[in-house]
C-alpha cells in the first residue's frame, strides 16, 4: 500500500520510468532521481515537458519512458554554461538518466566518483574512452587546467549529500522488499565422528534445496554459503553480503541410530533469533525430519506454500538409508573445495553412486549426480573419454525416464547436451521444457544463462546471469561470466561494475577470475594502466590465467625485453599452451628475431598437434595450430585448417567460440598477406559480440602494426568504440 501510495504522487521530474510504470523501486532510481535534479539545477531547464504541471498516469509513463531529454549543454542559458556542460557533465547526467536501470551507474557512490574524475580532468566512466579523449584529458590536467565552476561543484556536493541520505532510506527499503529471503549455512558436525561432516553438510544441502522449490522464497544456494563454514559468523553482514533477510544456522550430532538437529532462525538485519528448535529423531526418519523443517522454516517465514510445492518438499529421494549415505559421501566428494575436482575425488565419487544405484536401482538424484561427473570430466578432464561421454548420457536418460517431471533430470540431460555434445539448441530445447513459472534453483540459471550466450541472445543471457547472480553472490565464477558478456559486447563500464561489485562483496578473495576480467575491459577500452592494476590487484602470481595475461599486457606495451624475461619464468602449465609460445612468436616478431620467432612457433604447432590428437575436432587448437603454420611460412596448410576451424563453428551456432575461430582466420590472413580478405573479415568481426576486435586491441596490440597505414583500419578503429547491441 505504502509503494501504490508513493507511485501515486510521483514528482515529475524526479519520476524515473520504472516509477512511470508502477514497477518496484530500487537504488538505481535514486540514481536516475538525481540526474534528473543535476539536469535542472545545471540547465536551469526540466528534462522532459508535460502538458500540465500534474500529468496523468498515461502522459507520465509515455513521456518519461520513452522520450530521451537533449543534452544539458543545448538548452543551457547562455554560451558560457554550455560549455562548462558540454562533454563530460553532459554524459554524466545523461548515463545517470538511462531508460535502462541497469544501464545506469550501479551506486550513487559510482556516480559521485565519476564527477571527481571529471573535476579532476580525467577521463569519466560515462564516455567512451576513444585515444582522442582521453589525450584531450591529459592534456587539461598537464597544462593550463581550467578551474570548474565553483557553483556546478557547490551543486553536487549539495545534492550528493542529499542522495546520500536518501540512498541510505532506500537500502533499508530494500531489506523489506526481501523479507521472505534466507541463507542456510552449513551445519555444524557435533558427532564424535568427526567424518561424519559429509551428512551434517547433505542435511543443510537438502533443507536448502526443499525450501529453493517453494516459489515464494529467495534461497541462496548451496556454494553461495559454503564460505561461512566454521566461520566466526556475523549475521548482519552476512545478510548484507548475500543480500537476506534471514539466516537458518543448526549443528547435528549423530548416536548410534539417532540423529540430534538443533536449529535457529535468526533475522540478519537486527541480528535477533526469530525461532529455534531441537529435533531428537531416529536416524531412519532424516527424509521426514528434513521436510518438517523446511515446512516449519516456511511457516516462520510467512511464505506461500502450494499444495505442488509441498509435495515436492515431502517427496523421498530413496527408500534406501545406506544408499542415502553413499549419495552424500559421492556429493561431498565432488562438490569440495575448488573449482577443479581431483582425480581421486572423483574415482571415489564415482565408486559411492554406482554402489549406491545397486542399492536402489531407482535413485533419480544419484543418477543425475553420476551423470554430472562424468560428463564434467569428459568436458575438463584430461582423458577426454568417449566411454565417460557415453557413461554420462545413460544416466541422464535413466534419471529422466524414472522422474520424467523433475527439474535434476532434465538438468542432467541438458548438462551433457551443453559440456558433452555442445550441442546448444538441444541444451535450450530441454531448459525450456520445465516450467517457467516454477522456482528453480542456480544450476539452472547458470546452464540457461551460458547457453543463451552461446545462441547471441545476449539480453536473456544478462538476466538469467543476474538472477545467478543474485541466488549466489560468493561465486566469483558467476559474476566474472556476467561482466565477460558485458565485455564480448563492448560495454566495459558494465563490465567493470558487475566485476566491482563481486569483489566488494568477497573482499577481494577468489578473485582472480574477476581482476582478469577488469584486465580485459581496461585493454578493450585502451586502458593500460588501469590493466596494470587490475593484473597487480592479483595475488596469485602463479595462476596459469595471470601469466597468459600478464604475458600479453608486456606485449601490448612493447615491453618486449619484459616480456621475455616474464616467459622464462612461467610454470609449466603455461608452457603446455600453444596460446603462451604463439605470444612469445609475436614478441620475436616485434623485435626481428627470426629465429626465437621460428622456435617459439614450432613449439606452439607441436603442442597443438599433440592436444588435437586427444581432441581431433576442437576448433580452438585447429586454430592455433593454423596460426603457427602461417607463422612457419605454410601458408596453404594453415589457411586450410583456419577455414575449417571458422566452418566447423560458426558464429550463427556458437556466438562466442565461433567469433574466436573468425579472429584466428583473420591472424592467419595477416601472415599471409592477403589484405582484401583480412579487412573483409575485419568490417564482419567489428559487428560481432566476442570478435575479440575492441578499440584497445585495434589500437596497442602489435599485431595489426601492417595494416595501419591502409585508410581501411582507421574506419574500422572508429567503429570499434561503439558499444554493441544486445536484444538477441
Amino acid at each position: 500500500a505504502a509503494q501504490t501510495e508513493t507511485q501515486q504522487h510521483l514528482t515529475p521530474i524526479c519520476a524515473s520510468p520504472e516509477q512511470a510504470k508502477g514497477q518496484p523501486i530500487t537504488i538505481a532510481t535514486d540514481i536516475y532521481s538525481l540526474g534528473a535534479l543535476l539536469y535542472e539545477m545545471l540547465s536551469d531547464q526540466k528534462p522532459h515537458r508535460f502538458s500540465t504541471a500534474r500529468p496523468t498516469r498515461e502522459e507520465l509513463a509515455l513521456v518519461v519512458g520513452e522520450q530521451v531529454p537533449r543534452p544539458p549543454s543545448v538548452i543551457a542559458s547562455d554560451a558560457q554554461t554550455a560549455r562548462l556542460l558540454c562533454g563530460d557533465l553532459d554524459a554524466i547526467v545523461l548515463f545517470a538518466m538511462h531508460k535502462e536501470p541497469r544501464m545506469r551507474y550501479a551506486t550513487v557512490a559510482d556516480l559521485a566518483a565519476d564527477i571527481r574524475r571529471h573535476l579532476a580532468r580525467k577521463p569519466v566512466a560515462a564516455r567512451h574512452p576513444t585515444f582522442g579523449y582521453r589525450a584531450k584529458c591529459l592534456v587539461k590536467r598537464n597544462g593550463s587546467r581550467l578551474v570548474a565552476s565553483a557553483a556546478v561543484v557547490i551543486v553536487l556536493a549539495g545534492v550528493l549529500f542529499a542522495f546520500w541520505a536518501r540512498s541510505q532510506q532506500n537500502a533499508r527499503e530494500s531489506a523489506a522488499v526481501a523479507e521472505k529471503s534466507i541463507a542456510v549455512l552449513p551445519f555444524e558436525n557435533l558427532s564424535s565422528d568427526p567424518d561424519n561432516g559429509y551428512f551434517a553438510y547433505g542435511v543443510q544441502d537438502n533443507i536448502l534445496t526443499d525450501l529453493g522449490k517453494v516459489g515464494d522464497l529467495k534461497v541462496i544456494s548451496r556454494s553461495g554459503v559454503a564460505a561461512y563454514q566454521g566461520k566466526n559468523r556475523k549475521m548482519k553482514q552476512i545478510g548484507r553480503d548475500l543480500g537476506v533477510a534471514n539466516v537458518l544456522e543448526g549443528s547435528l550430532q549423530i548416536s548410534g541410530d539417532r540423529v540430534r538437529i538443533n536449529v535457529q532462525l535468526i533475522d540478519t538485519r537486527t541480528d535477533t533469533q526469530i525461532w529455534t528448535e531441537q529435533y531428537d529423531r531416529k536416524l531412519e526418519d532424516i527424509f521426514a525430519l528434513q521436510s518438517e523443517l523446511a515446512q516449519t522454516i516456511t511457516a516462520q517465514l510467512k511464505a506461500t506454500l502450494s499444495a505442488g510445492e509441498k509435495a515436492e518438499i515431502w517427496r523421498q529421494p530413496t527408500q534406501d538409508l545406506q544408499a542415502y549415505d553413499l549419495y552424500l559421501r559421492a556429493r561431498a566428494a565432488l562438490r569440495g573445495e575448488g573449482a577443479v575436482i581431483p582425480r581421486e575425488n572423483w574415482n571415489v565419487a564415482v565408486d559411492f553412486l554406482d554402489r549406491a544405484i545397486a542399492r536402489d536401482p531407482k535413485f533419480t538424484l544419484a543418477y543425475c549426480l553420476l551423470s554430472e561427473a562424468y560428463v564434467l570430466e569428459y568436458r575438463f578432464g584430461e582423458g577426454h573419454s568417449p566411454q565417460h561421454l557415453a557413461a554420462a548420457k545413460d544416466a541422464a536418460e535413466t534419471a529422466l525416464r524414472l522422474e520424467p517431471n523433475r527439474e535434476e533430470a532434465r538438468l542432467a540431460l541438458a548438462r551433457y547436451n551443453y559440456h558433452g555434445l555442445k550441442d546448444y539448441r538441444r541444451t535450450q530445447h530441454e531448459l525450456s521444457s520445465l516450467p517457467s513459472s516454477a522456482p528453480h534453483e542456480v544450476d539452472f540459471f547458470i546452464l540457461a544463462s551460458q547457453v543463451e550466450r552461446r545462441l547471441g541472445q545476449f539480453a536473456a543471457s544478462i538476466r538469467d546471469g543476474e538472477k545467478a547472480v543474485e541466488l549466489d553472490p560468493q561465486n566469483a565464477s558467476l559474476a566474472a561470466s556476467l561482466a565477460q558478456t558485458y565485455s564480448g559486447l563492448r560495454r566495459f563500464g558494465d563490465s567493470e561494475r558487475v566485476a566491482n561489485a563481486a569483489i566488494a562483496r568477497l573482499r577481494g578473495e577468489k578473485s582472480t577470475g574477476l581482476f582478469l576480467v577488469k584486465n580485459d575491459a581496461a585493454l578493450g577500452m585502451g586502458n593500460v594502466e588501469e590493466a596494470h592494476a587490475a593484473l597487480g590487484s592479483i595475488q596469485n602470481k602463479d595462476d596459469s590465467d595471470y601469466q597468459t595475461a600478464r604475458l600479453r599486457l608486456y606485449l601490448i606495451e612493447r615491453d618486449y625485453s619484459g616480456a621475455k624475461a616474464f616467459a622464462a619464468n612461467v610454470t609449466d602449465e603455461v608452457k603446455r599452451r600453444p596460446d603462451f609460445w604463439l605470444t612469445v612468436a609475436a614478441v620475436a616478431h616485434a623485435e626481428g628475431k627470426v629465429n626465437e620467432e621460428r622456435q617459439a612457433n614450432a613449439e606452439a604447432k607441436r603442442l597443438a598437434l599433440l592436444a588435437l590428437v586427444q581432441r581431433p575436432d576442437d576448433p580452438g587448437f585447429l586454430g592455433a595450430l593454423a596460426i603457427a603454420e602461417a607463422s612457419l611460412g605454410q601458408k596453404e596448410e594453415a589457411l586450410r585448417r583456419a577455414r575449417q576451424a571458422a566452418e566447423m563453428l560458426p558464429p550463427s551456432v556458437d556466438a562466442v567460440g565461433g567469433a574466436t575461430c573468425e579472429m584466428n582466420l583473420v591472424a592467419v590472413l595477416v601472415m599471409t598477406g592477403d589484405r582484401d580478405a583480412t579487412f573483409d573479415k575485419l568490417s564482419k568481426l567489428v559487428k560481432l559480440p566476442f570478435g575479440l576486435i575492441n578499440y584497445g586491441d585495434l589500437k596497442l596490440n602489435p599485431v595489426w602494426d601492417d595494416l595501419r597505414n591502409d585508410p581501411r583500419f582507421d574506419r574500422i578503429l572508429a567503429e570499434s568504440a561503439s558499444p554493441l547491441p544486445f536484444n538477441g
